[in-house]
């Protein structure tokens, strides 16, 4: 696997569940590599961008969620 060079603006065009995808496929493949010896710091890079990426979604979410809580607004799932 190589490293694909992404900028923040990539990373955050990317849907929720891709990016969710690719993270959770790129931390495997990162472990499995490991466990022969192998070491790939570009590839963790790209898992901590995703990672972080994911960590700054949910923020906004509970954000959004308590500024909606706070105004009276209610949500609906959808």
């Amino acid at each position: 696997m190589k490293s694909k060079v992404l900028s923040i603006d990539d990373i955050a065009m990317i849907p929720d569940e891709e990016l969710i995808q690719k993270h959770n496929s790129l931390v495997s493949y990162i472990e499995r590599d490991r466990r022969r010896g192998g070491s790939h710091p570009d590839l963790e890079v790209d898992a901590c961008y995703f990672a972080r990426e994911l960590e700054v979604r949910e923020a906004r979410r509970r954000a959004h969620a308590l500024y909606l809580e706070k105004n009276g607004v209610r949500q609906y799932e959808m």
